[in-house]
């Protein structure tokens, strides 16, 4: 997450708020992109970075339950 969130403010993206998309739709890049209200290259486009950036295996599914509870973790830590 401290990867996607330095990258993030360095470039201006929303990386982090994407992967939190992605995760909440069920790995689905054409709900994540309703849902962002972008269109479906750029969040495919964005989905693809994320994965350059942290090496996360979407098809793991204990690596997935792991990236939830990060997600939910760093919410929470950041809202303090």
């Amino acid at each position: 997450m401290t990867k996607l969130d330095n990258y993030d403010r360095k470039h201006n993206t929303e990386l982090l708020h994407t992967l939190n998309s992605y995760i909440r739709n069920n790995l689905s890049v054409k709900k994540t992109s309703l849902d962002l209200m972008i269109q479906y290259r750029s969040a495919s486009y964005r989905i693809k970075k994320i994965k350059e950036i942290t090496n996360i295996n979407f098809d793991d599914n204990i690596e997935l339950l792991s990236l939830r509870n990060g997600l939910i973790i760093f919410d929470i830590i950041h809202n303090m």
